[in-house]
Parts: C-alpha cells; structure tokens; sequence
C-alpha cells in the first residue's frame, strides 16, 4: 500500500506542472 501523504503530494506535484505547462502554451500561442 502506498502511504496517502505520497499519494495527495504526488497529485499536488503533478497539478503544479500542468499549471506550468499550460502558461507555456498560452504563451506560444499568443
């Protein structure tokens, strides 16, 4: 079993990077 905390962090993380990711393609697009 995977600790819970692992799992809410990981999910954290990886919403962090799609925000990232999507201002670098809002920008490319402009």
């Amino acid at each position: 079993m995977i600790p819970k905390k692992i799992i809410e962090n990981t999910i954290k993380y990886a919403n962090y990077i799609n925000r990232k990711l999507n201002i670098v393609t809002c920008i490319k697009q402009q």
